[in-house]
């Protein structure tokens, strides 16, 4: 992912943090933020030298393993958050020492920026890689033979902090269950793995939070769905709300 600055670089992962249960405030009054701030920077500064140690982009490193949080169980994220922060510090901060010695060889003769190559500095990408990989709560829907699609989990990050309805439904395309919530892409997951329904999903987002209290049991009740209990009626609704946009029907698994 391409940041315009390093505000936007430190806003989107406060952002990652917000949803794995970090208050503003609380984020803010961290040490993270000028942190952060000061990565991004570093690595502006020394493009040339992170290349030639295979460590071109940490800040892209440090947004792609804080992402898997996205599926992990609620109660570990916050303690799963601070782990990756602090190996993606302990890569910076070993950047830094590298990166010193490579401007003091360089001033020597004969010095080839390219052949300067740390093996030792990428260990600690792989030791990070493989500790996202064994903490991935995705797993409940990972068994055997189904893994999740690229869109579900494109869908999923891009509906974190957004509200609305979402739809359920199974295999065959039939309504399953329809939920409400104001972090979408925070909580389907736990519907998914609450109700065991991994056909597709679709989400209707509204103009505000308050919208999500009303038009949840009005499609429970036009709609009829296998799973909801609470809203439905032996008869039916009398007036019509103004219909919310659906988007398409995404899938949840794809066969591996």
């Amino acid at each position: 992912m391409k940041f315009e600055n390093e505000s936007h670089f430190k806003n989107y992962v406060r952002k990652i943090a917000e949803s794995c249960g970090y208050e503003k405030y609380e984020f803010d009054q961290s040490n993270l933020p000028s942190s952060l701030i000061n990565m991004y920077q570093f690595q502006s500064e020394n493009e040339l030298e992170l290349s030639a140690i295979g460590a071109a982009s940490i800040t892209d490193h440090l947004i792609k393993e804080l992402k898997q949080l996205y599926y992990c169980d609620e109660s570990q994220k916050m303690n799963l958050f601070l782990n990756i922060y602090s190996e993606v510090r302990d890569i910076y901060e070993q950047a830094i020492i590298v990166c010193k010695q490579i401007k003091l060889e360089s001033i020597k003769d004969g010095f080839n920026l390219s052949n300067y190559f740390d093996n030792e500095f990428l260990k600690p990408y792989a030791k990070l890689q493989q500790y996202v990989k064994n903490n991935n709560k995705f797993s409940y829907l990972n068994e055997n033979e189904f893994i999740p699609s690229t869109k579900f989990k494109e869908f999923v990050e891009n509906h974190i902090g957004k509200f609305g309805i979402y739809f359920l439904y199974d295999e065959n395309k039939t309504l399953m269950y329809i939920g409400k919530s104001t972090s979408i892409g925070d909580r389907i997951l736990n519907s998914i793995r609450d109700k065991q329904i991994t056909g597709y999903i679709k989400v209707a987002l509204t103009k505000t939070t308050a919208d999500i209290h009303i038009y949840e049991p009005y499609y429970i009740l036009k709609e009829n769905p296998f799973y909801n209990v609470e809203f439905k009626a032996s008869d039916n609704l009398s007036f019509e709300l103004k219909p919310l946009k659906k988007s398409k029907l995404i899938k949840i698994l794809t066969k591996n």
